[in-house]
């Protein structure tokens, strides 16, 4: 049995498996940190405690507008697939929180 024929065969077979199973682990991650993120407000919550979350989460990108609009973003191992969790707040609470998914192309 030739072995170095199957490794060679194999291998870019075991490598393109890894990047897919690699690709959906990380896409799944991105999604679940903004809905979890999401999930610990709601309306009528502080504006300024969720701030404050934002201002301390580890997250690819972060907006911060002291006046009505957060938003939190955590990226994938694609940069162009970015999930985000959106806070808006209106005379220091909170008004409405929106997760979604920013897929740029």
């Amino acid at each position: 049995m030739n072995y170095g024929k199957w490794a060679l065969i194999l291998t870019p077979v075991v490598l393109i498996a890894g990047f897919i199973a690699y690709a959906s682990v990380s896409e799944h991650a991105a999604q679940n940190k903004a809905k979890s993120f999401c999930s610990n407000f709601k309306p009528g919550d502080d504006f300024n405690a969720a701030m404050d979350q934002v201002n301390a989460a580890a997250a690819s990108d972060k907006l911060l507008n002291k006046e009505n609009h957060l938003a939190i973003m955590f990226s994938s191992y694609d940069p162009q697939s970015v999930y985000a969790c959106e806070i808006d707040g209106k005379d220091g609470k909170i008004i409405k929180v929106h997760y979604s998914h920013l897929a740029q192309e």
